[in-house]
């Protein structure tokens, strides 16, 4: 394991992400650009805003090109959303992208993400459906990874070019229709982290992240948004109970235990960990360690109000956390990870505005 320095910390801050691109589409051909919609906390405090919706690329994802069921050439998007597959036969293919980064244990057709992208490490992720279940027992393997099809289900011939799709959130203001842009959310929250961790050494030893998430995860099935470990596999279980509380859109929620996993498997964690509230008096590791994920997720996703949205419509309610405002003066210690937050959050403001050497 190895342990957070001062350089090291301030390149988790600014690293810059790098670039990944995809070979030009030719007439072998298919190509396009995928998407998604994300929803953003409402500015009165309530809630997810889906009257203003986010459209942004699936990046690194999984992209197949099948006939009949089998694999017949596989490729992963750009940070950007585009993608190439190459069809060698020249006959038309379905094409499905998969919320899913990494080959896993899949690897049929030799394709994977470009290590560059990752500075050597080998990043696996995946979401996959629960089905309401904690389990603590089964590999992540053996649940299906969401998926959605191109072009209608249709196929599509090869030399076709702007194959494009936005994956929806399909919600009418009620209730939702469709729930296919939660899948590649929660993916791109923790791409975010991984594309900031590991610039930090080359070729870190990251486990396989299995990400469970089901509209029947709620706090009855799965008591809360958790990360455990499953023999060597890493697994986050997030809650996607509709009119209860969906962690799907709360960006900050998923980069915290996506930073718990790598704090874990990666660097050092010696938190106690368990089932706590915002404000509880915490073992000092267990503070800093939930303190410490807080501010590097709010760093990460340039946020600096954690928030948890949750409620009838999803805008019933709101956990709205300012990192850089202080607990009441009878709360504040190294037991309250929001202080430990707080410490950390502005350390690193100040570092950026005196500059450091190192």
């Amino acid at each position: 394991m190895i342990a957070f320095s001062g350089r090291t910390f301030i390149l988790l801050m600014l690293m810059l992400v790098p670039v990944f691109c995809t070979d030009g589409c030719s007439p072998t051909s298919i190509c396009g650009k995928i998407q998604f919609q994300r929803p953003n906390c409402k500015d009165n405090s309530v809630g997810l805003d889906f009257s203003k919706l986010d459209i942004l690329p699936a990046r690194s994802v999984l992209v197949k090109a099948l006939r009949q069921g089998q694999e017949i050439a596989r490729c992963f998007t750009g940070l950007d959303g585009s993608y190439v597959l190459n069809i060698l036969d020249g006959q038309p293919v379905e094409v499905r992208v998969f919320a899913q980064i990494g080959s896993l244990v899949d690897v049929n057709v030799n394709a994977s993400v470009s290590v560059d992208l990752f500075n050597g490490a080998s990043v696996n992720i995946a979401v996959v459906d629960n089905d309401g279940i904690l389990d603590k027992i089964t590999s992540g393997t053996k649940k299906p990874i969401y998926n959605v099809v191109l072009n209608g289900g249709l196929l599509v011939n090869v030399g076709s070019v702007n194959v494009d799709l936005t994956i929806g959130v399909g919600f009418n203001g009620t209730d939702f229709t469709d729930r296919s842009s939660a899948p590649f959310a929660i993916l791109d929250a923790a791409l975010s982290v991984m594309l900031k961790v590991c610039p930090l050494k080359v070729g870190l030893q990251i486990p396989t992240l299995f990400i469970n998430w089901s509209p029947k995860n709620s706090p009855i099935t799965i008591g809360t948004s958790l990360y455990v470990k499953v023999g060597l596999e890493a697994h986050i279980y997030l809650l996607g109970a509709i009119d209860i509380d969906i962690d799907e859109f709360d960006i900050a929620v998923i980069a915290k235990l996506t930073l718990k996993c790598l704090l874990d498997s990666v660097f050092r964690d010696d938190s106690i960990g368990g089932i706590h509230a915002i404000g509880d008096i915490l073992d000092t590791a267990t503070a800093f360690t939930e303190g410490l994920t807080t501010a590097l997720a709010s760093l990460i996703t340039k946020e600096q109000t954690y928030w948890d949205t949750f409620g009838k419509n999803q805008q019933g309610g709101l956990i709205r956390l300012d990192l850089l405002t202080l607990p009441p003066l009878n709360q504040r210690g190294p037991f309250n990870e929001i202080v430990v937050a707080n410490a950390i959050l502005r350390l690193v403001l100040a570092i950026m505005v005196i500059g450091f050497k190192y």
